[in-house]
């Protein structure tokens, strides 16, 4: 059998405090061949100069590149634009990899080729020697978030991705049922085919990509915790909570999503609940509302006007 080259990819920027796990991580994958593609940011921290320690005697090539700083998302694609393999491995500059992850993710793809995106279950981790988790967990992320898996109301070891946008959970307790980046594994031609990340995101930045990945792809699942993402207060999603840039991030990500191409592949229940949404935030000509939203909307200006 063929092992095709997978690229880990590590975004960086002011990350020496977790970068030397994240890398050790990398560096310890059972699969092979890899290679590791940093990108960073312009680090005042000394996280390249860490990097390059950690990576001297590793058996595995490691590019370094320097990146000037254009936002978070900006980095992302731009590391997606030096790697060399067929597949891309997400690692975070914050998160770990399982020694076996990107191995058990390639049999998956080696099974189907029809699968352009494969993710797997994943742990949290807390900042050991600052904030406990759950002080970080609970008033900044909505219950379920230790195992959004279990949110899809049907999860196979691969299936289309179609089926995964009609699912009637898609959106349920959690919006990002998929999970963060580094628990996601891409092939390189899905970039060519739906594009890269979208920039103007800077929260729902990844869920936006995946769907774009479901309408044209299988997705595989490996049911089994390969990847830790880290919980601290001083990540960019902390950041955007406090400032409400989430709260406005979701609320276009939710009418690209209702007016968009995915759209037509919802399930009923929650295309109206995104409907509704979007009507209630005022995101909706009249012209693309529903029969049911209009009546709703109508029995929500009655109810107001009546005090109840």
């Amino acid at each position: 059998m063929m092992f095709p080259l997978v690229s880990i990819i590590v975004p960086t920027c002011n990350g020496a405090r977790y970068i030397l796990s994240a890398l050790q991580s990398a560096i310890k994958q059972t699969y092979r061949p890899i290679e590791i593609v940093v990108s960073d940011d312009a680090s005042s921290d000394g996280t390249v100069a860490l990097i390059q320690r950690a990576v001297k005697t590793a058996d595995v090539s490691c590019r370094i590149f320097a990146h000037k700083p254009e936002g978070m998302v900006e980095n992302w694609n731009f590391c997606v634009c030096q790697a060399k393999g067929e597949f891309i491995k997400f690692l975070f500059q914050d998160d770990i990899l399982e020694p076996e992850c990107v191995e058990k993710m390639m049999g998956v793809v080696q099974e189907r080729p029809s699968v352009g995106m494969v993710f797997c279950q994943r742990n949290l981790l807390g900042e050991e020697d600052y904030l406990p988790l759950d002080f970080v967990v609970d008033p900044l992320f909505k219950p379920g978030r230790q195992h959004i898996h279990t949110h899809w109301k049907h999860l196979d070891r691969y299936q289309t991705g179609l089926s995964l946008l009609g699912d009637p959970h898609l959106f349920h307790s959690y919006y990002n049922n998929v999970g963060e980046p580094s628990c996601v594994m891409l092939r390189r031609d899905v970039f060519d085919r739906v594009g890269f990340f979208d920039v103007s995101y800077c929260q729902a930045v990844d869920i936006e990509f995946w769907l774009r990945v479901m309408l044209c792809y299988d997705v595989g699942f490996v049911n089994q915790a390969l990847a830790g993402f880290r919980v601290h207060s001083t990540q960019q999603t902390f950041k955007n909570e406090i400032s409400g840039k989430a709260r406005e991030d979701w609320d276009r990500f939710f009418h690209w999503v209702y007016t968009g191409p995915v759209r037509a592949y919802l399930h009923p229940k929650v295309r109206f609940m995104i409907e509704r949404r979007c009507s209630m935030k005022g995101l909706l000509r009249e012209t693309e509302k529903s029969v049911m939203c209009k009546v709703f909307d109508l029995l929500r200006r009655l109810r107001l006007r009546c005090g109840l």
